[in-house]
């Protein structure tokens, strides 16, 4: 949505300017250096800037020893302080897993009761079901 027909124009224009053009001349170009990918990975982490990839870097000298670096060895490194340590620590070091509840679990917490044509939806108390 436009907020002004002049900025309407514009994306017109820049639609038609890619109408014809190969998918590949918008998509986000794919790093090969091995730097530039650790620093957009280790970035992600909330309060890592590329300087505390480069310091992580010069320390540790590759990913694994990173990974493999306990929290006192973390907070050494200059720049880095307990609560990015924390951070960093717990990301690479958490499962990449998501956890799903089982189907059955999910089923009764959507139940609901509706209680003397109250609009408002009432969880159903087992114990009261099971009368």
């Amino acid at each position: 949505m436009a907020a002004s027909n002049t900025e309407c124009g514009r994306y017109l224009e820049t639609f038609k300017s890619y109408e014809n053009k190969a998918a590949t001349s918008i998509q986000e170009r794919e790093e090969k250096e091995f730097l530039p990918r650790l620093t957009k990975v280790l970035t992600n982490v909330r309060s890592i800037n590329k300087t505390d990839v480069s310091t992580l870097l010069d320390v540790f000298g590759n990913l694994s020893n990173i990974c493999n670096a306990s929290q006192q060895q973390l907070v050494l490194c200059p720049g880095l302080g307990e609560k990015k340590v924390k951070r960093l620590f717990q990301a690479l070091h958490q499962p990449f897993e998501r956890k799903v509840k089982p189907k059955s679990d999910i089923a009764v917490e959507q139940e609901t009761n509706l209680e003397d044509n109250d609009d408002q939806p009432r969880p159903i108390d087992t114990n009261e079901a099971a009368h």
